[in-house]
């Protein structure tokens, strides 16, 4: 499995999940992944997005974002 993301100028950094993807290690990779990736795209103003998969819409999550 793999986490990535992209923007206007590009793609951003592509994370490979070894396993199962829970709450826990998809906020770990949001923690080390999405700011140097909007940092690396020169990305000033961004939107996250993402769909309803449970480990998106955890509690833990929302606490995280």
């Amino acid at each position: 499995m793999f986490w990535g993301c992209f923007g206007r100028n590009g793609v951003g950094m592509l994370k490979v999940i070894d396993g199962i993807m829970d709450r826990y290690v998809y906020v770990n990779i949001l923690k080390h992944n999405l700011k140097n990736s909007a940092n690396m795209l020169e990305l000033k103003n961004y939107k996250f997005q993402q769909d309803n998969d449970p480990k998106h819409t955890s509690q833990h999550t929302k606490e995280y974002l």
